[in-house]
């Protein structure tokens, strides 16, 4: 995939016509605020499930054209906890259903500075790109009804892997020639990720994962 995602940002950047204009590296730090997404019910049956994403990092690398245009393929790996409180399937009433998930994203995307003065530029922006979402424990934690804590007797459900999209406006700050800070809010959907078998040996859920996020990125202009 992440091949794949290369052999793409080169053929654009071939197809564009490179010219005497800038290569850049960025790191960010990524802060959700907020996360939701549509539940696709499976045996498992529950109202709103809830998330509680962990900050986490990514890296890019890109290139910005004359036209204020730029493009760049991103990094980044997040972990999140999904629960259901409470839940139910046929025969069985659960007080909670949670597990821990691991998305690893690779990401194109797509820019415009909008130059307001020599320091300052407000960016807007869309991505489109591959979530591998992955479940980080081995076991589906759980508690039926009036019982103790307990972790499911069947392993996950597996690795599956989805369109990921983002959306963002924001704004950039030339410290010095190379020297850049960048803020943005973005809203991304990494697609619907699967959960663990449950205590009956059938697929839980899936949970379409969007975030609101606010990203603050270093970047490098070669």
């Amino acid at each position: 995939m992440k091949k794949i995602f290369i052999l793409i940002t080169i053929s654009f950047l071939s197809l564009t016509g490179i010219a005497s204009a800038q290569w850049f590296g960025e790191v960010r730090g990524i802060f959700p605020f907020d996360s939701d997404g549509s539940f696709d019910f499976g045996t498992v049956n529950s109202g709103e499930p809830k998330t509680a994403e962990d900050d986490h990092f990514g890296l890019g690398a890109g290139y910005k054209f004359e036209n204020n245009f730029s493009v760049s393929l991103t990094y980044e790996k997040n972990d999140t906890e999904r629960s259901l409180k409470p839940a139910t399937e046929p025969a069985t009433n659960y007080d909670y259903i949670t597990d821990s998930l691991e998305i690893e994203t690779y990401m194109m995307e797509l820019a415009y500075n909008h130059l307001v003065n020599d320091k300052f530029s407000v960016i807007g922006l869309v991505g489109l790109g591959r979530s591998k979402h992955s479940i980080e424990s081995e076991f589906l934690k759980f508690r039926v009804e009036g019982l103790n804590d307990r972790v499911s007797d069947n392993s996950r459900y597996g690795d599956d892997t989805e369109t990921s999209t983002r959306i963002g406006l924001g704004g950039e700050y030339k410290t010095n020639e190379q020297i850049s800070v960048v803020g943005m809010f973005t809203r991304t959907d990494y697609g619907t990720s699967q959960s663990y078998l449950t205590a009956n040996g059938n697929k839980s859920w899936g949970q379409e994962i969007e975030e609101d996020q606010f990203i603050l990125g270093l970047r490098y202009n070669f």
